[in-house]
């Protein structure tokens, strides 16, 4: 239930900072892709020297392949902008209005709030929705046009891994920005894109602390007990090594941790309808006026 006027208005006042974000991931996406035709051509094994920094056992995905090097050098860029993206928009949609001073106009029309919680949480969605829709077909014809070149090229099971990246790298900024919108709904005027950059990086440190803990834990048992650490991030099942590392032919994670890291997507599903469950009987309940 949501309200045509207000859902259209968002997606009119919010779609230029859409194309800007769009324009710059999609041309950073080309030029590293680029890249990778200049990489390709020097003599150099680079999975030699990232494993020598210690890169690889973070990564772990071979550069040899486009895909690969898709999922070492362009993916987690995307998705740290992409979520930085979806928690600013999130938080604007509502604390904007109050910071605008245009939520007292707003609220004064006979349009009951459940409808313009509804109305502005859809315009979330759908701005996700096509940003990460434009961005893999922008990143699927660069890995495809780029496969000729490659000493490795890619496979049927590597194209599988990628589409699914952007699947969970969709659920990722649904989730933040699911957060971000309770975020809204409590702050006021201030915080804005201070606040969602705050979330973002939280969540992305908490990711590589787990995976740095994780592999220096050895006893099984208390590795699968800090395992919920790894849950508080959905950083944690929205990166490569999950998604192409196990879909793709160069397999290097095994079926039990792909499907144990799954379980985070269950818990985020959670966490996000709890967010906007709380989120809009706190917004129901605010003295804006």
């Amino acid at each position: 239930m949501i309200n045509k006027d207000i859902y259209v208005f968002e997606l009119k006042r919010n779609f230029k900072s859409w194309l800007i974000w769009l324009i710059s991931l999609g041309a950073m996406s080309v030029l590293f892709m680029l890249l990778f035709l200049v990489v390709d051509k020097i003599n150099i094994d680079y999975d030699e020297v990232l494993s020598g920094m210690g890169i690889t056992g973070i990564f772990g995905l071979s550069m040899k392949y486009t895909i690969g090097y898709f999922g070492t050098e362009v993916l987690l860029l995307i998705q740290l902008a992409g979520a930085i993206y979806a928690a600013g928009l999130a938080i604007k949609l509502l604390a904007g209005e109050e910071k605008d001073r245009t939520a007292e106009f707003l609220l004064t029309n006979p349009i009951l709030r459940k409808k313009i919680w509804n109305s502005k949480l859809l315009t979330l969605v759908t701005f996700i929705f096509s940003l990460v829709i434009a961005l893999a077909v922008i990143n699927f014809a660069c890995v495809f046009l780029t496969d000729f070149s490659a000493s490795v090229s890619n496979t049927l099971s590597d194209y599988a891994g990628f589409f699914f990246s952007f699947f969970t790298t969709f659920l990722m900024m649904l989730f933040i920005g699911c957060c971000c919108y309770l975020l809204s709904a409590v702050f006021n005027r201030r915080g804005g894109f201070g606040i969602a950059i705050g979330v973002v990086l939280a969540a992305y440190i908490i990711n590589i602390v787990y995976s740095i803990a994780a592999g220096a834990i050895s006893d099984a048992v208390l590795k699968d007990i800090f395992r919920i650490v790894q849950y508080l991030s959905p950083f944690s099942f929205s990166e490569a090594m999950v998604s192409i590392g196990y879909i793709g032919h160069q397999k290097i994670i095994s079926a039990n941790e792909f499907w144990l890291t799954m379980i985070g997507v269950i818990v985020w599903i959670v966490i996000s309808f709890a967010a906007l469950f709380f989120g809009q009987r706190i917004y129901n309940k605010k003295d804006i006026l």
